[in-house]
């Protein structure tokens, strides 16, 4: 991700690791809530959980589908330079990288594509069309198997280009970048399985997120006083 006429200056950025340790409370109220949804584990998770040990049991045997994550990470800097109003000057795609040049850059249009499931968002926006135009109820379970799948797959690329040194993760910090990626893949996961379970709600996710963090907050407060 480069931004155009603009050169990133190097050293440690201050504010994002005071950031990144502020974070850290959150992403662990979060961990709770998602264990406490497995905890209650549903039968509609089923499919999406085989769709996730698919992908996971295939993921070390065939070769890394490289091109398809290539087109996906930088699809998804495209998106969020759309989503904060910037332009896209330039889109290079091999399967050894890709570049995007924007007149705008900042470091949720960074690391957009470690925490944003591109493949599994798309999934969901035409499970969602083809609902309203059509009844999905009976291709629900398979629904579940493909978000599933491409989660697995944002997952464990994700992981993959992340042991090499990634120029976005470098701009922001590695300790506030790595904090950020897990709690916003938290709250994804955990959106992801709210939306497949009936028994779950947002209202919900919103109430409890927000009391864990709060306590985990607090928690904090307390050690250090």
């Amino acid at each position: 991700m480069s931004k155009k006429t603009k050169s990133r200056e190097t050293g440690i950025c201050w504010d994002k690791l005071l950031a990144g340790l502020i974070l850290i409370p959150a992403g662990a109220g979060l961990t709770i809530v998602l264990l406490g949804y497995l905890r209650h584990f549903c039968i509609v998770y089923i499919p999406f959980f085989l769709g996730m040990l698919s992908y996971t049991l295939i993921y070390p045997v065939f070769k890394k589908p490289l091109s398809s994550y290539v087109i996906g990470h930088e699809l998804t800097h495209v998106l969020w330079v759309w989503l904060f109003r910037g332009r896209v000057h330039k889109v290079r795609v091999s399967r050894r990288g890709g570049m995007v040049q924007a007149d705008r850059v900042n470091f949720w249009i960074e690391l957009a594509p470690y925490f944003f499931p591109i493949y599994t968002i798309t999934a969901v926006g035409v499970y969602l069309i083809l609902s309203i135009l059509w009844g999905m109820n009976r291709y629900f379970n398979l629904f579940a198997f493909i978000l599933g799948l491409t989660w697995a797959f944002h997952l464990w690329m994700t992981v993959y280009v992340l042991r090499y040194n990634q120029p976005d993760i470098q701009a922001s910090g590695i300790l506030f970048s790595a904090v950020l990626i897990y709690t916003v893949n938290l709250i994804v996961l955990i959106l992801l399985l709210v939306f497949i379970s009936p028994e779950l709600s947002f209202q919900g996710f919103i109430c409890q997120s927000g009391s864990r963090v709060r306590e985990s907050y607090l928690w904090i407060l307390h050690r250090l006083t």
